[in-house]
């Protein structure tokens, strides 16, 4: 009995043996199966267009294996369709040894975009690409002599049989013959593309040269059609279609296949829809469908906005990592994206020279340049005796001492006194800084910007490789921070990064990371470019005759206030001399840029109009040549209302007495002026392009100043009143003195043109305020005209007492009295005065 026990646990026990042996050789038998295959479906050999052996995709920071049985977890799931069938993978690779270039774009536009969006395109992306752009437009539409007339240059490929109508069927079937007949055997891709989209040409060739172009491609955005769309398109089950507007790229093998089809295809359409019936012939004579891969609906972009795609803050993640991006409707916009796109080049050269910098700095220590060299290892450089590695001719300052060059670090400034160290501001819900009185602030639209910047940037650096490495990080917040500006080095930055991990191959988990991040980001080296100067127009040997000028039509709106009326005619009065140096003596008139006149809106009792109208009257006697008061460089024209005061309603009757050339710059009576603030009113307002609403600087109320009186000559005291307010202007700008009123749109200076474009006035708003920011509105949402805004030292607003009254609609009255309440003092001289009282 112990026998036969023995004996059955022994053959129990080579059962176990015998299938853990079969299992082992089964799965050793299926691997090698696998590379073998591997072996059959990929060619090794490098692409004709790159060194680069490796068929790895990086971009940019995703990395899709092309030459592995990965395939599927890197673009989707095959199982249970047949999209594995379309693979690239399989499909087999035929000799073509001939040498080629890399990309041949087709771009489909039409007669009426030729002068708008086709050249844009021309003149943007089309310029970025590794190979050539041709156009291509109906035959029946341009004749061949009008084709030459618009521009020789321009590579315009008119088909014949083929109009301009929508849908474009046969003239996206009859590009593609073209581009096999004429250029199959010269290029490895082409692409068929849009007038409305933009292609981003660096990017594209980095993704194009690391991928075989032998293989039979079909690549783009996949889709299925929209809702509307279903059960029309006459699709299969799971069959898809690369969707036209991002663009279409196919390998010149995919070319060879589908393009002497092409007639055919256009007998055998099942819809109306161009891309859908591509992707029918593709798959027809290719065998192929769309590349099914997730990450293509990111480098092919297609941004469901409509009209207002790429119209907004282009500094997002879906626009830095796409190399298409479509539609830009407005071709304007095409130049707004190129000048971005040029600007992240110039961004990443400098980076690269910084590195540069650094490695070059860092690998001095190993050359013979001076033995008592020491190297700082705290600064990461070298100690700045005798260093001239480069010499540049033009000063004996040695190269790799230079600010660029240092190594990253904290420390790089080392304070020498109390004074020199440079305080750190702590970032939470706002800005905590101790060189400010108010020491919590809000964070500005450029702070906003910065950490947005840096965030992205170092998310793309902890995802650089998470595809490799099977994981992903998410940027969730920022809990708190610091930052510095350290004027000579640049901005250092600490940041507490809360992310979400996550782990997708193997064990599967998903947990929230905190992590530390020290960022220092570098000024880069001052660029100073020399221009041609210009000639003064304003040389008295210069005679003007017969110029179209300028008309600067100042318009000033006014209710009582006799006095402060007076200093501003006394201001004009003044400035008039100024400009045109009238003597009173003589006609003699020096030549300017412009003609200037005043408009004053006035309100009133007539005894009050009077007495204004006198005032006026005396100053058009001096400022005249002679007898008659027309005969002046700078007239006055005086318009009377007898309604209650509205400012936007003064402004709007002021305007109607002006031609639509006038440049018009609206003032208010209680400010100062200059002629060097009518010289830039002149300069930074252009008819049809842009407006101007300057920032005024506006006083505190004198009685809260630290100082507000100094007797001494040439020092800075209140002169309220004065008529030469402008001529201190060195001691009237500081922080105890006044403010700059950057949320003001009261001032401001267009074109009556562009004026009547944006809508012009809301005279429905009745008493002080909110009608400058209406208008303001009104210029941003309804013309294309750049609103350029800068602070004018020039432009005062002299200190006046303001009732608000309590009448106004809610708005107005917080807008008044936050007005009343921001003209009271700065913080400091506030906090003196109720520490005075206190005591």
């Amino acid at each position: 009995m112990g026998l036969r026990s023995r004996k059955k646990t022994v053959l129990i026990f080579l059962f176990f043996v015998g299938l853990i042996i079969g299992l082992v050789i089964s799965y050793g038998i299926r691997l090698l199966s696998n590379k073998s295959s591997l072996c059959r479906q990929t060619n090794l050999a490098p692409s004709t267009s790159s060194s680069i052996s490796s068929a790895v995709v990086k971009f940019p920071d995703q990395i899709v294996n092309l030459a592995s049985n990965q395939w599927n977890t890197s673009f989707g799931d095959s199982s249970g369709d047949d999209r594995s069938s379309s693979s690239p993978i399989t499909a087999s690779v035929q000799r073509d040894d001939k040498p080629r270039q890399l990309l041949f774009v087709g771009v489909m536009t039409a007669s009426v975009f030729l002068a708008t969006r086709a050249r844009a395109v021309w003149e943007t992306w089309g310029k970025t690409i590794p190979g050539k752009v041709v156009f291509f437009t109906g035959g029946n539409a341009y004749s061949e002599e009008r084709r030459k007339s618009f521009n020789e240059s321009f590579p315009l490929v008119l088909l014949p049989g083929v109009d301009d109508s929508y849908p474009p069927q046969k003239k996206s079937f009859m590009m593609l013959k073209y581009m096999y007949e004429n250029y199959g055997d010269k290029y490895e891709w082409f692409m068929r593309a849009d007038d409305d989209v933009y292609v981003r040409g660096n990017k594209l060739a980095e993704f194009l040269r690391q991928i075989d172009s032998r293989h039979i491609y079909f690549i783009g955005t996949a889709g299925q059609g929209n809702q509307v769309d279903k059960g029309t398109l006459n699709l299969a089950h799971n069959e898809n279609f690369c969707m036209g507007g991002p663009g279409i790229i196919l390998s010149f093998q995919t070319l060879n296949k589908v393009a002497p089809h092409a007639q055919q295809c256009l007998k055998d359409m099942y819809s109306t829809h161009e891309d859908v019936e591509v992707g029918r012939c593709v798959k027809r004579f290719a065998k192929i469908s769309c590349l099914w891969a997730y990450e293509m609906q990111t480098i092919f972009h297609h941004n469901s906005s409509g009209d207002l795609a790429f119209t907004g803050k282009l500094k997002r993640r879906e626009v830095n990592k796409a190399i298409t991006l479509h539609p830009i409707k407005d071709f304007k916009h095409l130049y707004r994206l190129h000048v971005y796109f040029e600007g992240l080049k110039i961004q990443d050269m400098l980076y690269e020279k910084i590195l540069i910098q650094r490695d070059i700095n860092y690998m001095s220590q190993f050359l013979p340049l001076n033995k008592s060299l020491k190297y700082n290892k705290q600064r990461g450089q070298f100690n700045r005796n005798n260093l001239a590695i480069f010499d540049d001719g033009h000063s004996t300052e040695d190269f790799i001492g230079r600010t660029t060059g240092f190594s990253p670090s904290l420390t790089k400034f080392s304070p020498t006194k109390l004074n020199d160290i440079i305080d750190w501001d702590f970032i939470g819900k706002g800005i905590f800084s101790a060189g400010t009185i108010s020491p919590k602030l809000k964070l500005k639209s450029d702070g906003k910007e910065a950490l947005e910047d840096i965030v992205r940037e170092v998310m793309d650096i902890i995802n650089g490789y998470s595809r490799a490495r099977g994981r992903i990080v998410d940027f969730k917040e920022i809990l708190y921070g610091y930052r510095r500006v350290n004027p000579v080095h640049g901005s250092d930055y600490i940041l507490d990064l809360l992310m979400t991990y996550r782990k997708y191959r193997g064990r599967k988990i998903t947990i929230p990371v905190r992590r530390h991040v020290y960022i220092q980001r570098p000024f880069s080296p001052l660029q100073i470019s020399l221009v041609e100067p210009i000639s003064s127009v304003e040389d008295q040997s210069i005679v003007v005759v017969n110029t179209v000028k300028t008309k600067i039509v100042m318009i000033v709106p006014l209710a009582g206030r006799y006095s402060t009326f007076k200093r501003f005619l006394d201001n004009f009065h003044f400035t008039c001399m100024e400009l045109y140096q009238l003597d009173n003596t003589s006609q003699h008139v020096s030549p300017t840029l412009f003609d200037l006149s005043l408009v004053v809106v006035l309100f009133g009792t007539d005894d009050e109009k009077d007495k204004f109208l006198h005032l006026v009257q005396r100053k058009r006697d001096l400022l005249s040549w002679g007898n008659d008061p027309e005969e002046t460089q700078c007239k006055i024209q005086m318009v009377q209302l007898d309604t209650e005061f509205a400012r936007g309603q003064a402004l709007e009757t002021g305007i109607s007495q002006c031609n639509d050339e006038d440049l018009l710059f609206l003032i208010d009576v209680d400010l100062t002026f200059s002629a060097d603030v009518l010289r830039r009113v002149n300069l930074n307002t252009k008819q049809g392009r842009q407006a101007y609403f300057p920032i005024v600087f506006s006083q505190y109320n004198p009685k809260f100043y630290s100082d507000p009186t100094k007797d001494d000559k040439g020092a800075c005291k209140h002169i309220n009143g004065d008529s030469n307010f402008s001529q201190n202007l060195e001691c009237q700008i500081n922080s105890d003195l006044g403010y700059w009123r950057e949320f003001g749109y009261g001032i401001g200076s267009f074109y009556k043109s562009d004026f009547r474009k944006a809508g012009g006035f809301d005279t429905k708003i009745s008493g002080w305020g909110k009608e400058d920011v209406a208008l303001f509105d009104r210029f941003l949402q309804h013309t294309n005209l750049t609103i350029f805004r800068g602070p004018d030292p020039h432009l005062v607003h002299v200190f006046h007492e303001n009732e608000c009254d309590r009448k106004l609609p809610k708005s107005q009255l917080e807008m008044c009295l936050g007005s009343q309440a921001n003209t009271l003092g700065s913080d400091l001289n506030l906090m003196k005065h109720l520490l005075k009282q206190r005591q």
